[in-house]
Parts: structure tokens; sequence; C-alpha cells
């Protein structure tokens, strides 16, 4: 018994993960604080708990499970902070350690803290939206808050469609990232055959793509399709939100004919529905902070950060600050990154409002 018991000893203790070091180069020398970074490994590489140390922190590793060209491996994402300087050697090892990020069910929601923030997402899984339109159905947004602060959010569809059914769907959880898929069937949808698309991923991919070349996947040749993902990363202030969707043109939707959402933050405004979030309720914005790719009416200018105040302003004609659409159109507007925050340019900027 005691030289099975020794043998049994060894083996556990080898099949433990051996300390292994990897290097993120920075040719450039720029600084990252808090930058979500993955590694490859071969498969089983890691079998429980792993953390890595960078610089002189332990923090938690999540290890997805995935393929490359066919071949299993074990994909390590962690957050790493990068100084200023040509590389960074981060090592992994077997261990654990807290994380704040945390996943709730409520009711019809469900909702994830981050450590900084907190989003809060309609569980279609728990409602029936059977019949209803798009614009009829609550947006899948259903609040977002900083710290323990107010919720804020305001989100609402426009669009004739009439749905089928929806999901709401957590695909992964772990101690640094949490993704949510939310899938909309439509029950006007004539599907024609399969096609080529292109597959959400989250995270930092691009790196992986062979030149001249984006990944594809077969999917249904869908007349009307709408999905999406939504990844939060542990104290991390950026939200991802991937999506993929095919619908017709819409007479029904004011402007530009086409099914679509609005975000609101900040103040109440006229004809904004309060949706699931507390009339009255709103983050004190009163600060945008933006590059300027393209001004309404004035191209150039984008190579300085611009204040502005968080309100309407001539120059939008009643449009919003910010439109995102897919493809390109005459109708005024466009925006790059930007932050909603407080302070003024001259003030004690609040970056996490």
């Amino acid at each position: 018994m005691k030289l099975r018991s020794l043998f049994l000893s060894l083996l556990i203790a080898s099949s433990a993960l051996a300390d292994q070091t990897r290097t993120i180069p920075n040719a450039m020398k720029m600084d990252f604080p808090w930058d979500p970074v993955s590694m490859d490994f071969p498969a089983g590489t890691f079998t429980g708990d792993t953390v890595v140390k960078t610089g002189d922190e332990l923090r938690p590793v999540q290890i997805e499970k995935t393929e490359v060209d066919g071949k299993a491996i074990d994909r390590a994402w962690f957050m790493a902070t990068v100084k200023a300087q040509p590389s960074l050697n981060v090592t992994f090892a077997a261990g654990k350690v807290d994380s704040p990020l945390v996943v709730r069910r409520d009711g019809s929601a469900i909702t994830v803290e981050n450590g900084l923030s907190t989003i809060r997402l309609v569980d279609y899984s728990a409602m029936d939206v059977a019949g209803k339109t798009l614009a009829e159905t609550p947006h899948w947004l259903a609040g977002v808050r900083v710290g323990n602060g107010t919720w804020d959010g305001r989100a609402w569809f426009d669009g004739s469609s009439v749905l089928k059914g929806a999901t709401t769907t957590i695909v992964a959880q772990g101690p640094v990232f949490v993704d949510v898929k939310i899938v909309y069937e439509f029950a006007d949808n004539h599907p024609d055959g399969q096609t080529l698309a292109q597959p959400i991923q989250m995270g930092k991919q691009t790196f992986r793509y062979k030149p001249g070349e984006l990944p594809r996947e077969t999917i249904a040749r869908d007349s009307h399709r709408y999905e999406l993902m939504i990844r939060v990363m542990v104290n991390d202030p950026w939200i991802e939100v991937g999506e993929r969707y095919h619908l017709p043109r819409d007479k029904s939707v004011k402007d530009f004919g086409v099914h679509q959402y609005h975000l609101h933050f900040g103040q109440q405004a006229a004809g904004v529905p309060d949706g699931n979030i507390a009339p009255g309720q709103s983050l004190p914005i009163d600060t945008v902070m933006w590059t300027r790719w393209f001004e309404w009416d004035s191209f150039g200018g984008n190579n300085a950060l611009q204040f502005v105040e968080a309100r309407a302003r001539p120059t939008q004609k009643g449009r919003p600050f910010a439109m995102v659409r897919a493809r390109w159109n005459q109708g005024g507007g466009g925006a790059q990154d930007f932050f909603l925050t407080s302070g003024g340019k001259d003030g004690s900027a609040d970056a996490a409002a």
C-alpha cells in the first residue's frame, strides 16, 4: 500500500502545470495599463486553476478550449499591464486568485459585475416575445452602472419585423471574462440556402488572421437575422459587443428606413423611453471626449482629443451625436471611439463615469 500511495502521489505531481514563461513584445514601447492578452498552448497544458505572474502581481487566467487549423489548443486569457518597455515576461503557474467578476440571474435579467461597472442584460429565455415586432421587444441592454451608482443606458429598437422567439445564453464564464450570446429568431424569415460569413470573435483576434484572408464559416442565408455576443472582462472599462445581422429595409422607420436601435445616456430627454431604467435615474454625464472623424460637414482634424458639452448642438440638426451604421450613407453622422464622462476639458474628468 505504501508503494502504491507513493506512485499515486508522484503521478498527481507530474500532471500539475509546470511554470511556463512567455514574452509579450512591445517594440513601440507603448504603455498598456490594463490590456486583454491571449496566448495559445498545446491542448491539455492546463488542467486546473491557473494564474499568471505579470510584474510583481498574480492575476487569474481563463482557459478557452478551441481549435486552430483543425488542431485542439488551450488559449490562455489574462489581463496584462505593459509599461513603456521593449517587452514583458509573464509566467503561468498552477494556482488561484480571487476575481471580482460575478454573474447573477434576477428574474428576466442577467447581471454581470466586473469590479468597475455592472451591465444588466435582458434574459429572453425568461420571457415570451413571440408575435412582437422588433420595436415592441425590450432591447437587450437593460442598463449599466459604475460602481454602486445609478443605472443608465436607455435603449430601444426600431423596426416592424415580427419575432418568433429570442434566447440569451451564457456561453463562457470564468475569472477573466464572461461571454453572453443573444439570438433573435424572426417569424418572417425566409432562408435561401447557405452562405459564408465572418464569425463573431471576441477579444483581439486580427493578429491571428492570415495575410489578406478573413476567417469564414458557413451559415444559413437568412432574410432576417440578428445575433450578438457581449464580452465583459474583469476590471475592464470596455464592454465588447460583436453583432451579425441581415435585415430588410423597413419603411415604417423614419429617416433612413432601416431596422436600428438607439442608446441614450445622461439626463432624460423627450421621446426617450425609460425601458428598464427608473424614471429620473441617469449617470452624471456632462462631457463628451472624442477624436473627430468627421463632424457632420467637416472632414479632417483627427489628431487631437475634442471636448464638448454632452448636449445637442446646432450642427447635429436633431440627429444623434454618434450614428454607427453598417454601410456608407449620405445621411450624415458617424463616430469613432468616444467617452461619455464628466468634468469638462479643464476639470477633473471622471473617466469612470
